[in-house]
């Protein structure tokens, strides 16, 4: 048990408070994501639902304090599994209220309400509804159009650009990929760009794109990337992702092309479909297996769904129906 950091617990953090009844557990800070974390006694995996109430209780003083914009639990034991404890997150902010009023706790576990759960199967609120935030860049002042339609029975939204950006995103940070590494989807192109080269600045524009986006892991990151990111923390919200798979519908890019974005190297692209379409496209990705052939090394938890249809580069018009999103097991 001497190996086990949570055990050991050496104050390199700040500590908010230390109980020994009914039991013991400590609330300090993560030394790893810098939000507050309640951690048991024992080394136990799985304390009683009592315990974990009274510890939650405790946290959520604390975090009440120290995140007034609002917050969750997680207690997705990522690193130590085999040692129980809880965070305290702060909702990102760009997280609107309206959206944060969504959560319930249920069992000590947050889930979105907008998606429902059937057996390994989660499916995501229709785009463009329930829990979709829009998101704007700050230095785009066209912006893309996103409205609400059924087609043949699907619950989808349809995007339209003119010479604009912006992209509506899904918060998830309580689905676990690992258990649920399959995303599926429907889209389609009513009408697609002409583009010559994809894969520089002047045309990264696609007339379809969906991104993951994961959390950023700072034992991962140099020092430079660290601060580039506290940047980024401080322009966008305290919750901006780290690295990030963009699936495309390409303009001429063959089926299984691969690239960096051409703004930075923690976004991949992903080539899955070509041209225009006015009929569904189904795809189905495994979100995990991209992830390890993209980036090398296993996913982090996943932060985040985004759909997008972008035009502001090459200033021209698409259309794009979305719909269907749903997250399986294998």
């Amino acid at each position: 048990m001497s190996s086990c950091e949570l055990c050991a617990l050496a104050r390199t953090t700040p500590w908010y408070a230390e109980y020994d009844a009914p039991f013991r557990f400590v609330i300090l800070d993560c030394d790893s994501c810098d939000v507050p974390m309640a951690v048991f006694g024992a080394h136990e995996s799985s304390p009683s639902p009592e315990a974990r109430t009274v510890m939650q209780q405790a946290l959520a003083r604390i975090a009440d304090s120290k995140y007034p914009r609002g917050w969750y639990f997680d207690d997705h034991m990522r690193q130590i599994p085999e040692h129980y404890h809880v965070h305290a997150r702060p909702y990102p902010a760009w997280w609107p209220r309206a959206v944060r009023g969504v959560l319930l706790l249920i069992g000590g576990v947050t889930l979105l309400v907008a998606a429902h759960a059937s057996g390994q199967q989660i499916a995501l609120s229709a785009p463009g509804r329930d829990g979709w935030i829009p998101f704007t860049l700050p230095l785009i002042h066209r912006h893309t159009t996103y409205t609400p339609v059924e087609i043949e029975g699907v619950a989808a939204v349809r995007a339209q650009s003119e010479c604009s950006a912006s992209a509506l995103i899904l918060p998830l940070a309580h689905i676990d990929v690992r258990e649920t590494p399959w995303l599926q989807w429907r889209w389609k192109v009513e009408q697609g760009m002409t583009i010559s080269n994809e894969r520089v600045k002047a045309g990264d524009d696609f007339a379809a794109r969906v991104y993951v986006m994961f959390r950023f892991e700072p034992e991962r990151a140099s020092v430079l990337e660290r601060l580039h990111h506290r940047l980024l923390a401080t322009l966008y919200g305290r919750d901006v992702p780290g690295a990030v798979i963009n699936y495309l519908w390409t303009n001429h890019e063959p089926v299984g092309a691969h690239w960096d974005n051409p703004y930075t190297s923690v976004s991949k692209m992903l080539a899955l479909e070509s041209g225009t379409a006015t009929d569904w496209k189904t795809e189905r990705v495994d979100v995990v297996a991209d992830y390890e052939a993209l980036f090398r090394h296993a996913p982090p938890p996943l932060l985040a769904l985004a759909l997008m249809t972008d035009s502001d580069n090459s200033c021209q018009r698409a259309v794009a129906d979305f719909g269907d999103f749903r997250f399986e097991g294998r």
